[in-house]
């Protein structure tokens, strides 16, 4: 009754021959009568200041004889519950509560366990569960933990059927489709008993109750019959894998934000490792969302979810070992959460191309521990023609080219909220391309986040990530190459930029025969993320003629394919001193030539980018360099069968901050150099040019006939001239000066 339930009382009244009886039933100070079957009556009395209710009956047999059956009569009375002792917080708290606890430290291990608190049950919720703790006497509206202990050690009542009537599978339903893993939880049992409380709990007196004996339930006037002290439940998965990426992506969907509109679905736990190795993420979370776990008519519950994490991955904010999620109805439920990688990736250090150990004095160092954005480029040309026309002083080369961007990391930050990004390295960003694979439209199709490439040319491109996404972008920079070089204009520099004293040089690009050609990246296999192996993309100039004009001290670069006429180009004389004469050809005197080598860097998306460039080139057999010297030992020369390899590694500025500390002296490099041109070079491009210079000696003939002529007309001329000058002089002497408007006329001119 103390629960809201009802006793029904049934006393049976005897009144012999000869007598008149009165039966007066009094209940318990906490309980009240609401029904009584007839004759019987409800009654009040008066004792002393205290109001009494009562049923009574009236037995009269004063007329029985003695051989005659005694009179009897059933007292059927109803007791409820009558408010002395309720207590009023009884029923105010949750029904039940959830404490589920995931354990991924091993994924292949991993089970989820769950242990629930009854503290009380409502009628509906008995009813729901078709769970009837009923007797025929007993009539209850809604049962608490002590009242549950009660039937169980009063009444005899199996509270077993609690453990079978418990909608196990609803649960284990729910809670799949809300973390996204298989949760599959076997038959429920009763927890072990402590002082927190259990199916055989046991108050403590004067302190969970105010009784001198110890029961399995309380009926002392505060605290009778309370939920305190719940009936623990539990109830595991079998050990099994189980993913922590999608239970956080699924987690994430909760925390509002741009990272909540990212399609995480289909992130496994390698893909997750690896992000974490460079983020760091902190989420604001709504703990009522784990409500969304339990089935839609679940009773009124409070959950608290801990999630024991995989070595890799730690929490920050509730120790290191877990993320804790709850929902408790006197506790604020919004919380920050914030996880990152346990192995975080280790961008400072030093880059080289092949030295090992790689330090930052290495001749091939491509990028500084400092620098958070490494990349490089791997040029390499082959030359396999370089022609001379004196006609027009052109200089035509043609060649075939390869340039490779070589990404080792990225300093990115998409100022998404809530998620701290350092430099993200080349196998993290292949597996994200692949992880985007997964997805139509890319990792963050649909999602707020912006994923944009300005090359400061037109309007940035929008890049799906994907490997899909990088083959467009290929396609997309083909196919577009000429407008978006006509769009950036001319490429002039100054003498200081290609360093050569006195020379400027423009460039004209948007007609080269360009051709992106990324290829799609996969994972790469290995214990360990890295940046050691860089992503390459490639771009390539097949077939193309370079052709080189020098105008005032100006050079004017073209490339065309090689199908195109060539436009004016270099005249070698107007930048090499005077050829040298040698058994094998012409040697370009190069004590003179003397070039000043600045390093690679801009101004990006990315930061501010200071870049390593490998160049390799191969000459034609017509050309040598018979001499080089670069003052930082960055150059050298080897032989391919009878053909020469330049290869040069470009200065860096590593640590430089401005431009003009980046190409000052002590970053930039000289190099000196000597060419020499073979007579077979030279022969086989002076024979086309052996009838036009017959002609022209004809035409030197004519023209020095004519010179002679125009010279002796203007002999005459000028003789003609100073003798009308005198006669002038004459004539104003003898008639004083004429008039503006006179001419004077030679006679022989009729």
């Amino acid at each position: 009754m103390a629960m809201g339930g009802e006793v029904t009382t049934n006393f049976t009244t005897i009144a012999a021959s000869g007598q008149y009886i009165e039966y007066s039933l009094y209940p318990p100070s906490y309980a009240d009568i609401v029904d009584v079957n007839e004759p019987a009556e409800i009654f009040s009395s008066l004792n002393g200041l205290q109001q009494l209710s009562g049923v009574r009956i009236s037995l009269d047999n004063l007329n029985g004889t003695p051989d005659v059956t005694p009179a009897t009569s059933d007292l059927v009375a109803v007791l409820g519950n009558g408010g002395d002792i309720q207590d009023s917080d009884m029923f105010n708290g949750p029904s039940l509560s959830l404490d589920l606890q995931i354990d991924l430290s091993d994924s292949m291990n991993s089970r989820v366990d769950l242990e629930i608190g009854v503290h009380h049950l409502s009628a509906e919720t008995l009813n729901q569960w078709g769970l009837n703790l009923e007797t025929p006497t007993i009539k209850l509206d809604s049962v608490t933990s002590d009242g549950i202990r009660m039937l169980n050690s009063e009444m005899d009542i199996d509270v077993n059927q609690i453990l079978s009537s418990l909608p196990i599978n609803s649960l284990s339903e729910s809670f799949s489709q809300s973390l996204g893993v298989d949760v599959a939880f076997q038959t429920p049992s009763f927890s072990s008993t402590n002082d927190s409380g259990g199916i055989m709990f046991l108050h403590r007196p004067g302190e969970t109750c105010e009784e001198e004996q110890s029961y399995r339930y309380c009926l002392g006037l505060s605290g009778a019959m309370s939920s305190t002290y719940p009936i623990t439940i539990q109830s595991s998965t079998i050990p099994s894998e189980i993913s922590i990426s999608s239970i956080l992506a699924s987690l994430i969907q909760y925390s509002g934000g741009d990272v909540s509109t990212v399609d995480l679905s289909k992130m496994n736990d390698e893909d997750l490792a690896t992000m974490m190795s460079f983020l760091s993420v902190e989420l604001e979370v709504d703990g009522d969302f784990i409500h969304d776990f339990l089935p839609s008519n679940f009773p009124p519950s409070e959950i608290t979810m801990t999630i024991q994490l995989p070595e890799w991955l730690e929490s920050i904010d509730s120790g290191p070992e877990s993320l804790v999620f709850s929902s408790k109805t006197d506790e604020s439920t919004t919380r920050n959460i914030e996880f990152s990688g346990s192995r975080p990736f280790d961008w400072m250090h030093s880059i080289c191309r092949t030295s090992d150990p790689c330090e930052e004095e290495s001749i091939d160092l491509v990028c500084a521990p400092t620098q958070k954005t490494c990349i490089s480029f791997l040029v390499e040309i082959d030359i396999s023609k370089v022609s001379i026309q004196e006609l027009s002083g052109t200089v035509s080369v043609e060649f075939t080219s390869e340039i490779i961007l070589e990404i080792y990391r990225l300093g990115v930050d998409l100022e998404i909220d809530g998620v701290q990004m350092s430099p993200i390295p080349s196998d993290a960003i292949r597996r994200i391309l692949v992880m985007g694979d997964r997805i139509d439209g890319g990792l963050l199709a649909d999602s707020t986040i912006e994923s944009t490439i300005d090359f400061g040319v037109g309007d940035p491109i929008d890049f799906e990530l994907s490997n899909g996404g990088l083959r467009s972008l290929s396609n997309h920079l083909t196919n577009s190459y000429s407008q978006m070089m006509n769009d950036f204009g001319e490429i002039y520099l100054d003498s200081s930029d290609i360093g050569l004293e006195g020379i400027s040089l423009t460039a004209d690009l948007s007609s080269m025969p360009f051709e992106a050609d990324f290829e799609a990246l996969s994972i790469r296999e290995g214990p360990v993320i890295s940046d050691k192996e860089p992503i390459r993309l490639s771009t390539k100039v097949n077939n193309a003629e370079l052709t080189l004009s020098l105008r005032q001290d100006e050079v004017i670069v073209g490339v065309n394919p090689r199908s195109i006429s060539a436009i004016p180009s270099l005249v070698l004389s107007s930048l090499f001193p005077q050829p040298i004469i040698t058994d094998s050809g012409l040697i370009l005197d190069g004590s003179n030539i003397r070039q000043k080598v600045t390093p690679l860097m801009e101004h990006t998306n990315f930061g501010t980018i200071k870049s390593s460039a490998y160049i390799e080139i191969m000459l034609p057999e017509s050309i040598k360099i018979t001499s080089f010297e670069s003052e930082k030992g960055l150059g050298k020369i080897t032989n391919s069968g009878d053909r020469q390899v330049f290869s040069y590694t470009m200065p860096t500025c590593l640590s430089a901050v401005t431009w003009e500390e980046c190409s000052s002296k002590r970053n930039s490099d000289i190099v000196t150099y000597s060419v020499e041109f073979s007579w077979g070079f030279m022969i086989g491009e002076l024979a086309p040019y052996i009838f036009f210079l017959a002609v022209s000696l004809s035409l030197l003939v004519s023209r020095a006939r004519r010179k002679r002529r125009e010279r002796k007309a203007e002999l005459i001329r000028r003789s003609k001239d100073i003798d009308n000058a005198k006669i002038e002089r004459l004539m104003e002497n003898e008639f004083g000066k004429l008039s503006e408007n006179t001419a004077l006329v030679d006679e022989t001119d009729f």
